[in-house]
C-alpha cells in the first residue's frame, strides 16, 4: 500500500466461504435432532423446536410442529486480515486480525447446568419475577406445547442453548526490532531481533 525511505506498510487480507445444502438424502429418513442432517439444509446443522409465541395467563410456550433449522455449525465465511508496517529502517509493526461468521455453537455448560444438575441461578431463580421475567421463564423451561397441541418436554427446545459462535479477534500483535550490526557485535552476533509481542489480546 505505501512505500517510503521510513516507512512501509503492507497489508493482505483472505476471505473463504463455505455453503452447502442437503439435496437427497436417496430415501433415507432425515437423522439427528439438535444437529440434525435433512434434505434441504446443510449437513449436520442445527435444529430444534422453535418457540413461536409465550401464553403467560396459562404459563405455556407454543412451539414448531416440526425441527426447524436455526443455524450451521461450520462458519459460513472466515477472513484473516494482515498489517505489516515497517518504519525508522529497523522496526516493523504486526498485526492479525481473524474473523469468522454465520456459524451457531452450543451452550454445554448452561444446557447441563439447568437441565441435568438444576444448578444455574436461573433454574434456581426462576420463580423471582425480580430476577427472570415470566415470559423468559417460560421460554427457557416450559411446559411446552406445539401448535397442533402436543405436549414436548424442555430437552426438546433447544433455543436458549444455541449462541451466535460469530468473532472478530485480534490474533496477534508485535512490534521487532532489528539492531543495527554494532549492536549484534555487541552481543557476538552477526545479527539480533527483539520482539515483543501478544496474541488473543481482544475477542
Amino acid at each position: 500500500i505505501l512505500t517510503r525511505e521510513n516507512l512501509g506498510w503492507e497489508l493482505r487480507g483472505t476471505l473463504s466461504t463455505v455453503k452447502n445444502n442437503v439435496v437427497s438424502l436417496g430415501g433415507i429418513e432425515p437423522f439427528g435432532t439438535i444437529t440434525r442432517t435433512r434434505e434441504g439444509a446443510p449437513v449436520g446443522s442445527f435444529h430444534t423446536y422453535v418457540v413461536k409465541r409465550v401464553d403467560e395467563a396459562n404459563n405455556l410456550a407454543i412451539v414448531s410442529d416440526t425441527l426447524e433449522f436455526i443455524g450451521n455449525v461450520l462458519p459460513g465465511w472466515e477472513s484473516t486480515l494482515t498489517s505489516t508496517v515497517n518504519f525508522l529502517h529497523n522496526f516493523t509493526l504486526y498485526a492479525q486480525l481473524d474473523m469468522r461468521g454465520d456459524v451457531l455453537k452450543r451452550d454445554f455448560s448452561s444446557d447441563f447446568r439447568d437441565r441435568q444438575f438444576r444448578n444455574s441461578p436461573q433454574w434456581a431463580y426462576r420463580e423471582d419475577p425480580s430476577y427472570m421475567s415470566a415470559d423468559e421463564r417460560i421460554r427457557r423451561f416450559g411446559p411446552f406445547q406445539t401448535e397442533s397441541g402436543q405436549s414436548i418436554t424442555f430437552s426438546q427446545v433447544n433455543g436458549m442453548y444455541i449462541t451466535d459462535a460469530s468473532y472478530k479477534r485480534l490474533r496477534e500483535v508485535s512490534l521487532t526490532y532489528s539492531a543495527p550490526r554494532e549492536v549484534a557485535s555487541m552481543l557476538r552476533a552477526r545479527s539480533a531481533t527483539f520482539t515483543f509481542a501478544g496474541r488473543n489480546l481482544k475477542t
